[in-house]
């Protein structure tokens, strides 16, 4: 099976890759479109960089309708034409620039000539000579230039003007023929730009050493049914992040937990991301304009967290008022954005799902397929396979309210609210026999969960020269979660009649409020930040098993941290060199947190790069596994002595290559983590009487990690198709001395090899998708092979850790792209998993239950299921832009 659909997908990129050799531009042009309109709709698509003075962004054309043309320059000169020059530079780059009128019978004066160079006396081309509307020009390649003028204009000055150079001015007398014209250099600093291209929407900083991904893309790329305007899953999508769980939104970076990672929405910091299981996040992606994934050092002004950084905001202006609303089999969203006045805008989301929305037949949750134990010779009517159909209801909104209260000084506020509810619930009756007696079983399962996300966040942004910049956040954040797992096993005989069970009770709290304040200057070879932040924390929580309380408390805590960041350029090396000094009020101590990122441009193509960082984390995630196999997360503060504090020493070392539309980048890491916490049963497995393991044995570990392992990213885009593969070998272990002797073992998201081949082709009104995520299985502790119970510290083999089978989907979608009163709309229709490939998540082991064996011997059986991940999933979608 695996080579015909390993055949289908080579053909799909071949057939993408030959059709894309076409150089044609297939266009609609709308009456209120203008030259800013059409280039934005034109390089989101085809990876053109068009350039253009700004006085032509509102240039009409004068045609509307759909185009097909051979090249960019056919297409400019039917919408404007004899209006435009358009000047290619290669394949993808492009000036356009006015074109210079025909001036008839009017009375020639004089022509001037003459040469435009820098101070090095090297020829400027494209430099604009004009005197007036009616005289201008452009210099040539080697700087020589010829200007017509007509009578009485002596006394009006000639200007020459380039980007990146001094206006000039001289009047005509000034000026002798074949003159040589020196303009100095004036270098521009230029602020902060958001900046939107075509997917693939991502690209490499190698000074930040960031991944930048926008989900404003023409056509909304359809990356899969389920999430096709989900910021946080295209990020998924990424090297080095997991991709292996279709029921969370987490993201996981390099071997490092969830809660690892800083995920920033609009400046609020957000404990929860999952809505659905996970299947959606809690970022509504219809509301967002762009995020930014970190893998390796965080910008200065944020710590706290080991593992990596996404940054997700939404717009801040608009020209006009916008709408989009989108809904689908799960779930319906709506986003407005309006400009209020000239210096006020307002914007708005909001999701929800419907009631039944889980009771749709693709989304049985749990389909175990698999028996997992053996079956051997026992005597039992009871299914491998238990289904459920999950009541669930999320919703959320965003907001936000921008002010320019001068032309250097912008101010935000934004807010945030999300909730989720979930009933799971199954009963099983079956037969079986214990000591030759036919007894009769039941099984109740009771599951209810849930959580919340509420925020604020004030931003500000003030220039206060063109080198100075003052930037300032305020926020204010809380996560909330509670839950209850009951289980039930009752056996009858004739004789008697016994049951067992166990409960699960858990709620959580956290309030977090801060803010960071820093001054940022920069100039054409150096940049330096200075600022100070605060971080107040709250955390409750309380789990209990049965009727023993086994986790409770109430930590507060607070972080003062000083920091500093200054990068220097030189020729073409960029060095930055900077830290960040905390201190914690829970220990009373100062943590000290350095970085150092180079970079070195090889070539005009090529880029080395390099760095090395340390981090403490202070919020740390308690991981507890209940006897059903299932896993919860408790967020706890770090102290002096039960829960240390986190650290993460992290070195990177690769390269990037850029050139035409081919982007490589590679990325070798290491990761040395300390202070590693979980909360382990150390007497694993079942007792040879009826039920679970009652010894309760849990306890706190703390241990030390290693993770290291390679990322590739390989990115093109052909006119009309876009893809990219993504690539992660990596290794992560954990070593505790409670757990074999300190000997190390793969740590719980281990995976070996992870691979992502994304596809998308735009061909006229339809845009065709089709995605392969490949994933090593992940390790588990088998219990059912386990004689009894066990000392983990006596588990020095490798025999009873095993692994799950790999993890593999493939996603096709077709968009249909259309007008509606002249507003845009897409029609979707996607599959999820379209091969139906069985995804495993976790083994549940549930009861140990005597049956009969083999004669005369008294034998258990561990009950059990095997949780899978979202099998063979259709949706369709209907988008409007309004």
């Amino acid at each position: 099976m695996k080579r015909p659909v390993f055949l289908t997908l080579f053909c799909l990129h071949t057939i993408g890759y030959l059709f894309a050799q076409v150089s044609s531009i297939s266009v609609d042009i709308e009456p209120d479109d203008n030259l800013k309109k059409i280039v934005n709709l034109i390089c989101s698509r085809q990876q053109y960089l068009i350039a253009y003075p700004p006085h032509l962004s509102e240039l009409s054309p004068e045609a509307t309708g759909h185009f097909y043309t051979n090249s960019l320059e056919d297409l400019l000169s039917e919408l404007f034409p004899n209006k435009l020059q358009i000047k290619k530079i290669d394949e993808v780059k492009y000036l356009v620039r006015e074109q210079s009128p025909t001036i008839e019978n009017y009375d020639l004066y004089q022509t001037i000539k003459g040469r435009v160079i820098d101070e090095k006396k090297m020829g400027l081309a494209d430099i604009l000579i004009y005197q007036d509307g009616n005289h201008q020009t452009i210099s040539q390649e080697d700087g020589t230039f010829k200007l017509n003028l007509t009578a009485d204009t002596d006394e009006h000055p000639i200007y020459f003007q380039g980007l990146g150079f001094q206006t000039r001015s001289l009047l005509p007398t000034q000026i002798d023929n074949f003159e040589e014209i020196v303009l100095q250099d004036q270098p521009y600093d230029i602020a902060t730009i958001n900046v939107i291209e075509a997917l693939p929407a991502i690209r490499t900083n190698s000074i930040s050493t960031s991944l930048y991904g926008t989900t404003k893309i023409s056509k909304d790329h359809v990356l899969s049914s389920l999430y096709a305007s989900d910021l946080i899953k295209k990020m998924q999508l990424l090297p080095g992040v997991q991709a292996t769980d279709d029921l969370s939104a987490q993201i996981k970076i390099r071997g490092s937990q969830g809660n690892e990672s800083l995920i920033l929405l609009d400046g609020i910091p957000l404990f929860g991301v999952d809505h659905f299981y996970g299947i959606f996040s809690s970022a509504n992606g219809n509301y967002l304009s762009n995020g930014q994934l970190y893998k390796n050092a965080l910008p200065i002004q944020y710590g706290g967290k080991t593992g990596g950084m996404l940054e997700m905001n939404s717009p801040s202006v608009a020209d006009q008022v916008k709408a989009i609303t989108e809904i689908d089999l799960l779930s319906s969203s709506v986003s407005l954005f309006a400009p209020i006045h000239s210096k006020v805008y307002w914007s708005m989301g909001a999701r929800t799902s419907y009631l039944n929305a889980a009771d749709l037949n693709s989304f049985d949750l749990t389909q175990p397929k698999i028996d997992f134990y053996q079956l051997d010779n026992r005597l039992m009517t009871r299914s491998e396979t238990v289904e459920t159909q999950p009541q669930f209801h999320f919703s959320d909104i965003n907001s936000k309210l921008a002010l320019s209260l001068t032309k250097h000084l912008n101010l935000d506020l934004n807010f945030y609210a999300s909730t989720d509810k979930l009933q799971n619930n199954y009963n099983l009756f079956y037969a079986s026999q214990i000591n030759r007696v036919k007894a009769q079983s039941s099984e109740v399962y009771r599951n209810s969960e849930n959580w919340s996300n509420t925020g604020m966040s004030l931003n500000t942004h003030w220039q206060l020269s063109p080198s100075w910049q003052f930037i300032g956040n305020g926020y204010s954040t809380r996560y909330s979660n509670s839950g209850s797992i009951e289980s039930l096993l009752s056996i009858n005989t004739e004789a008697q009649s016994f049951s067992t069970g166990f409960s699960n009770l858990q709620d959580g709290l956290v309030s977090s409020s801060g803010f960071h304040l820093y001054l940022h200057r920069s100039t054409e070879k150096q940049s330096f930040t200075i600022g100070s932040d605060y971080k107040s924390s709250q955390i409750d929580y309380r789990f209990s098993e049965d009727d023993l309380t086994l986790l409770a408390g109430d930590d507060k805590g607070n972080e003062y941290t000083l920091f500093a960041e200054n990068s220097w350029k030189k020729n073409k090396t960029t060095l930055t060199l900077g830290g960040r000094s905390t201190y914690y009020t829970r220990t009373q101590k100062v943590y000290t947190d350095p970085k150092i990122q180079i970079s070195f441009q090889a070539s005009e193509y090529f880029i080395l790069k390099a760095s090395s960082h340390y981090a403490h984390q202070f919020v740390r995630e308690l991981n507890y596994e209940n006897r059903l196999g299932q896993s919860s997360n408790y967020l706890i503060l770090s102290n002096e002595n039960r829960y240390p504090v986190g650290t993460s020493l992290q070195f990177m070392g690769g390269f990037s290559f850029k050139q035409s539309n081919w982007n490589i980048d590679v990325e070798l890491y290491h990761k040395k983590l300390g202070g590693v916490l979980e909360y382990s049963l150390l007497m694993p497995g079942f007792n040879q009487d009826l039920g679970f393991n009652r010894t309760r044995s849990y306890q706190v570990l703390s241990g030390e990690g290693e993770i290291a392992g390679l990322d590739l990213l390989i990115t093109k885009t052909i006119k009309n198709y876009q893809g990219w593969i993504a690539y992660t070998l990596s290794k992560s272990t954990r070593n505790f001395k409670q757990i074999r002797n300190s000997l190390p073992f793969p740590a719980q998201d281990d995976r070996r090899h992870q691979l992502k081949w994304i596809n998308s082709y735009d061909l006229g009104k339809f845009t065709i998708s089709a995605n392969y995520i490949f994933s090593s299985g992940k390790p588990y502790l088998a219990i059912n092979e386990i004689p009894g119970e066990i000392d983990l510290r006596k588990i020095t083999s490798g025999k009873f850790i095993k692994n799950l089978p790999s993890y593999q989907r493939i996603d096709l979608g077709v968009d249909y792209h259309f007008k509606l009163l002249s507003k845009k709309g897409t029609i979707g229709v996607s599959c999820f998993n379209v091969s139906d490939h069985d995804n495993v998540k976790y083994l549940q082991y549930i009861f140990s239950v005597p049956l009969d064996n083999l004669p005369g011997k008294k034998a258990n059986t561990i009950l059990g299921t095997e949780t899978t991940l979202l099998g063979r999933t259709p949706n369709v979608r209907l988008r409007l832009d309004l």
